[in-house]
């Protein structure tokens, strides 16, 4: 903040941000009452505008959770929970899946973009199951490139982009574990179905000629934001 005396006798005190550095950027705010450079007037003793602006650091994103969440019921896997260890759908079984660079469909380096060109890496992926809610959540972090500068959602959320894809941990490449019990043969597809306010989930089983959907309805993302 800088301060000028004028030729007739105001004063005048001007603000200007820092330089940007390579881990932040920064903005300035100004709203009603403030203003970047305000002056105080000899005759009344008060500054045109009450306040200055201020400068709000920006910080560059270098990592992200992701995640996606699921209702399940009726007949459907209860996708991680303890009672599937040792099947394709056990907690061990979808983290490897959800981590798997070799898997052609399942797997999140194979749908999330930054995995896909390079510019992240995967780290932390979990699974888990909550008995009362009947709703399974699973994602990972991705850290970005050091030398990428991610400043603003938008170019985050490109990078984070699952395109037309999802976070495939079913109709896999490869073998993995099946489940033991009457539903061996399961197939399983996820929809996604947007409205104004949050991602809806649609898991659809087809098997021993049945198909059941369930709609997850209302309730909150993030997310993360969750995202």
């Amino acid at each position: 903040i800088s301060q000028e005396t004028n030729p007739d006798g105001s004063i005048t005190k001007t603000i200007t941000c820092p330089a940007d550095t390579d881990s932040a950027r920064y903005v300035l705010q100004t709203l009603g009452n403030t203003a970047t450079s305000v002056t105080c007037s000899k005759e009344t003793g008060k500054y045109d505008k009450r306040y200055l602006s201020s400068c709000t650091p920006v910080q560059k994103f270098t990592s992200k959770i992701i995640s996606r969440t699921w209702t399940l019921s009726g007949a459907q896997p209860k996708v991680c929970d303890a009672s599937l260890e040792g099947t394709e759908f056990s907690q061990s079984v979808v983290i490897a899946k959800l981590s798997s660079t070799s898997d052609a469909n399942c797997g999140m380096p194979q749908n999330v973009q930054c995995l896909k060109d390079s510019d992240c890496t995967l780290s932390d992926v979990f699974c888990n199951y909550d008995a009362d809610t009947s709703k399974v959540t699973m994602g990972g972090t991705v850290t970005f490139r050091s030398d990428l500068n991610v400043w603003t959602v938008s170019e985050m959320n490109a990078l984070i982009s699952f395109g037309s894809g999802n976070m495939k941990f079913y109709g896999c490449s490869e073998t993995w574990p099946k489940p033991s019990r009457r539903r061996r043969d399961v197939e399983v597809e996820l929809e996604i179905k947007r409205n104004e306010t949050e991602e809806q989930f649609v898991f659809v089983m087809e098997g021993e000629g049945e198909r059941e959907r369930e709609r997850e309805e209302g309730g909150g993302g993030r997310r993360g934001d969750s995202y």
